[in-house]
């Protein structure tokens, strides 16, 4: 929470149920946040099971909760299937300042490809976790299902988290570049 302040922006990733009907399937959100120095702060990553009207409703309440600040930059859902449907109706009734934030993101290649591609960044350091603790109590969870997809049981977290890395790419490409400039700079 000490490092709010210092974001520059804030993203909200989400990765929908494949179908509502289905009640084992998780829906997740991933809150990343962009700092100063273009490196990716991640505040939540956290799923639920939720029917598609409760989803609607969830996403408008998450978005209204992160943008207290009014440092919301988008609202990234998966332009398929569900998140395709989450999305049109959210830019039917959703209020007013959240329709510009809405973001139909259509990602390339197959979800292992994403997971690879998105893994890194972490690697070059530029995706912050918390420290464990109470404060991200959500983190053992997250920490579980990532270091075990593909084989474990629900990838929904590991999805809406890439997602979201793989969307900023460019601004981590930006702080990267400016990193290693600075680096050869003071050689």
């Amino acid at each position: 929470a000490r490092h709010h302040n210092r974001s520059v922006g804030r993203w909200l990733s989400i990765d929908t149920a494949m179908k509502d009907k289905d009640t084992s399937d998780y829906s997740a959100f991933a809150v990343l946040e962009l700092t100063p120095e273009y490196t990716l702060q991640v505040r939540s990553v956290t799923h639920e099971r939720l029917l598609f009207p409760e989803l609607i409703r969830r996403i408008e309440g998450l978005a209204t909760q992160l943008n207290r600040d009014g440092k919301l930059r988008g609202v990234v859902i998966e332009d398929k299937v569900s998140g395709t449907s989450a999305f049109q109706t959210l830019a039917a009734v959703a209020p007013a300042w959240l329709r510009p934030l809405l973001i139909a993101f259509q990602p390339s290649g197959a979800k292992e490809q994403r997971w690879r591609q998105a893994s890194v960044w972490c690697e070059k350091g530029m995706v912050m976790l918390p420290e464990p603790g109470a404060a991200a109590a959500w983190l053992f969870d997250f920490e579980t299902e990532l270091f075990t997809v593909p084989a474990a049981t629900h990838d929904d977290m590991a999805d809406a988290f890439s997602q979201g890395i793989i969307y900023l790419e460019n601004l981590l490409t930006a702080g990267y570049q400016s990193i290693v400039r600075r680096a050869i700079g003071n050689q």
